[in-house]
């Protein structure tokens, strides 16, 4: 699904250059069609189902990580996790709570992060090198975002957070509150 790749502007900008007509709905409406059809026959399709569903079904998207977390423990395809592990499933995991459960994306100059935490997932931290920025450090609870760096000469960094930026200077840190609306989807 392209809902994995592309923000919903870029998504809507790709319609408006095709010359396809969408309103508001187009996006849920095509996500809960998917959702109504696929099989997941791959343990990948949990991954790509939980990354769509992020930012608009937080439980949803929850279930479907921990059924792909699981895809090895579990056996769930029977009886091939002797052939290996099923490391695009695995990255994906790691990749939906670095990137898709926090809003992190990198676009133009400015390190973006817009989080949307699963309720089951409390809070966060990791460190992240970003831009001459070796030692950055992100702590994401529902309700606050700080970014910080312990470096003492590092290049100001640029942080945006919906439609708003700021420099971030070398051994600061910035914190915002996170006060997302409540975004559901029908199940």
């Amino acid at each position: 699904m392209l809902f994995q790749l592309l923000t919903a502007a870029e998504f809507y900008a790709v319609l408006d250059r095709l010359g396809q007509g969408h309103d508001r709905q187009t996006i849920p409406h095509t996500v809960g069609y998917y959702l109504d059809r696929t099989c997941h026959g791959s343990t990948l399709s949990k991954v790509v189902h939980s990354w769509v569903l992020a930012r608009s079904n937080r439980r949803k998207a929850w279930d479907y990580w921990l059924e792909a977390l699981e895809s090895d423990v579990a056996d769930v395809q029977g009886g091939t996790t002797g052939e290996g592990i099923r490391l695009g499933a695995m990255a994906g995991t790691v990749d939906l709570l670095q990137r898709a459960f926090t809003g992190l994306e990198t676009r133009g100059d400015a390190l973006g992060l817009d989080p949307y935490l699963p309720d089951a997932l409390t809070g966060m931290r990791f460190r992240l090198r970003y831009r001459g920025h070796p030692e950055g450090e992100v702590t994401i609870t529902h309700d606050r975002l700080t970014v910080g760096s312990s470096a003492q000469r590092a290049a100001v960094l640029v942080l945006r957070r919906a439609t708003t930026s700021t420099d971030s200077t070398p051994a600061a840190a910035w914190t915002c509150r996170c006060t997302a609306a409540v975004r559901t989807t029908p199940e």
